[in-house]
């Protein structure tokens, strides 16, 4: 008899010490030190690994601070384990020192541990304390000096309460990656110090406030490749005199700017740059906004992508500029109360090369109307092939550019007193529209004989109100027949809408629809409308069972479509949950359609389809010349 039949065998045990190391470098130490009780293969299995990795919140979470544990002897037993690793670790090389610390109260042995870790040749080293400058009545934590000549160290991260005293002699040749976020800096040269005493540095981070004492920035690093700047200011101080940046790297291929607070900027030998994002805040309103932007696009000239947005939304009178020849990708935002139409245009009309656009924010400013440009811009006749307007509200959008391949517009208010006035689409081009449209009054689509794919949203709740006002419903019904005749030559359609009256176009090259409610659902009498006008369609998928409200008793078409009769293939139903009419309307389908080759029920979130599935294997057995597939949740 096999006395082992039955038993587990231990295979990671066996497996060499090296491979052992490496798969406990991915675990907390906490994890790692506690795998040394398994047996006596791994009591000192830990002390080799590469990796060093705590968390006092971690180790001892907060039930052991409400069990008659005080808070200092909480931190003395963390304080004593981080020790004992440190005493037992036998590795000469740390790959990694991870310190994350909240609430400790011997600050001094923290430089120590630190120091411990640069003996070590450690090559990336993370410290974070999370209470901030004083502001909880902590100390914060004082850095050796040591670490600012470090020879290994290929990556250092910096956050939170943490005390930046640089010296004036830094030498970190090994250093690619720095990240200081939220630190304290003692003095007004410590960030310059620090990052110029960095000759191989290729990524840098940096996340400071109005008031921290480094008001002068100055990045100038030849290696530098990506760059992410925020410096956040304050609503009641909106005058930054004394805040300056300068960015001087001729390698750099990624930028992020969010500075709210700089009066003086420059972007200098940014010959590399092929992203940028930037958000500026006071620097660009006033008398200087205009020759801020003039730097700003001078300095990025050679950018291939580019967001932008501003809290200011002031005109910009801009003299001559050099065009942006790789721009290719331009995304403007507002925070405050839409995107600047002035600065569309300079960017329009200096951006020769452009085919994406992306805008995000309101359109309308009553007291201050918008003056097209006296030319159009060759960007919008040679190259711009797709738009996109988010939380687009107010005015009228005429999107009338013979190039245009997309066109995706979403969110056009959240009330009837919010929304597009008009919206005219001339694109003779357009392939695919994506359009979430809520109460728009007037829709002009022409010329889009290249339609292959329409996704149309319509209606929603903030149509509630125009129940009570029936005129002003048939008004919107009307405003929505106009836009289906302008997509009337698409190839598949995907329509959500609570509505129904709507007079449908013919749709002859109409191949694939989906039908379904704004808010889960597709509407009986919209059904027939489509498959009448829809003569050569393959695909049907319907979203949802009907939509509550719809007409209860369903009739079918007084005729059999011609759609049925010869072309559609396959049907979709997706999230079924019918009653006896949804049924029927599945019978009516199945019995005349006659070239149907797959059926596809989902009904697997149903809470009837114990109750359904009887029903739908009795169609498979009767229609069984139909590939059917069921997925339900018994």
């Amino acid at each position: 008899m096999d006395l082992d039949f039955g038993r587990s065998i231990d295979r990671i045990s066996k497996l060499p010490d090296s491979v052992l190391c490496h798969i406990l470098s991915f675990l907390p130490t906490k994890y790692a030190v506690g795998t040394s009780i398994l047996s006596t293969r791994w009591q000192y299995l830990w002390t080799s690994v590469a990796m060093l990795d705590f968390n006092d919140s971690e180790l001892f979470n907060k039930r052991d601070r409400t069990n008659g544990i005080g808070e200092a002897e909480v931190d003395l037993r963390f304080t004593n384990f981080v020790n004992t690793v440190l005493l037992l670790s036998d590795v000469s090389c740390l790959e990694k020192f991870n310190l994350k610390l909240e609430s400790l109260c011997y600050f001094g042995i923290v430089k120590a541990w630190i120091s411990n870790a640069i003996k070590r040749n450690v090559q990336k080293l993370e410290l974070c304390y999370s209470a901030r400058h004083n502001f909880d009545g902590q100390i914060p934590i004082h850095l050796p000096h040591m670490l600012f000549i470090c020879k290994t160290m290929v990556d250092l991260r910096l956050n939170g309460n943490i005390s930046l005293k640089v010296p004036a002699s830094v030498w970190l040749p090994s250093l690619k990656i720095l990240e200081i976020k939220e630190v304290i800096y003692e003095n007004g040269d410590s960030a310059h110090n620090l990052i110029h005493g960095c000759p191989a540095l290729e990524d840098l981070h940096i996340f400071m406030f109005y008031f921290d004492k480094q008001k002068v920035l100055n990045i100038s690093v030849p290696t530098l490749k990506r760059l992410v700047l925020t410096r956040l200011g304050d609503d009641g101080h909106l005058f930054f005199s004394e805040h300056k940046l300068t960015v001087n790297t001729p390698k750099l291929e990624y930028l992020v700017i969010a500075d709210d607070v700089a009066v003086e900027f420059s972007l200098e030998n940014l010959s590399s740059l092929l992203d940028a994002c930037i958000n500026v805040g006071p620097c660009f309103s006033g008398s200087i906004s205009s020759s801020n932007l003039l730097k700003l696009l001078r300095g990025i000239a050679n950018v291939k992508f580019l967001r932008f947005s501003s809290a200011n939304s002031d005109d910009y009178v801009l003299p001559i500029i050099n065009p942006l020849h790789n721009l290719t990708y331009l995304e403007l935002q507002n925070v405050s109360d839409g995107w600047n139409k002035d600065l569309l245009n300079v960017f329009l009309e200096y951006s020769p090369n452009l085919e994406v656009l992306v805008l995000e924010g309101s359109i309308a400013r009553q007291d201050r109307p918008w003056s097209p440009p006296p030319r159009v811009p060759s960007c919008l006749l040679l190259n711009l092939k797709e738009i996109k307007c988010c939380s687009c509200t107010g005015g009228e959008l005429n999107v009338s550019v013979p190039t245009l391949r997309r066109l995706t517009i979403t969110r056009f208010g959240d009330g009837i007193h919010d929304h597009l006035t008009k919206l005219v689409v001339n694109a003779p081009k357009l392939e695919h529209i994506h359009l979430s449209d809520y109460v728009t009054r007037v829709f002009l689509l022409e010329n889009l004989s290249s339609l292959l794919r329409a996704c149309l949203v319509i209606g929603g709740d903030c149509l509630s109100p125009l129940i009570h006002w029936p005129n002003r419903l048939t008004i919107y019904d009307g405003c929505i027949s106009m836009l289906l005749m302008g997509i009337a030559n698409v190839k598949s359609l995907d329509f959500f809408s609570e509505l129904s009256d709507y007079c449908l176009p013919t749709f002859p090259n109409l191949t694939h629809l989906r039908l379904g409610g704004r808010n889960g659902g597709w509407n009986l009498k919209l059904l027939n409308e489509f498959l009448e006008c829809s003569p050569n369609l393959q695909v049907l998928t319907l979203e949802e069972n009907r939509v509550p409200g719809s007409t209860k008793c369903w009739t079918p078409p007084t005729r059999v479509p011609c759609c049925l009769l010869s072309h559609l293939e396959e049907i979709r139903i997706l999230k079924f949950d019918g009653d006896g009419y949804d049924l029927g309307v599945l019978v009516y389908l199945l019995e005349n359609a006659q070239v149907l080759k797959k059926l596809t029920i989902d009904c697997q979130n149903s809470t009837r389809a114990s109750v359904l599935y009887p029903s739908l294997w009795f169609m498979y057995y009767v229609y069984r010349y139909v590939v059917v597939r069921f997925t339900c949740l018994l």
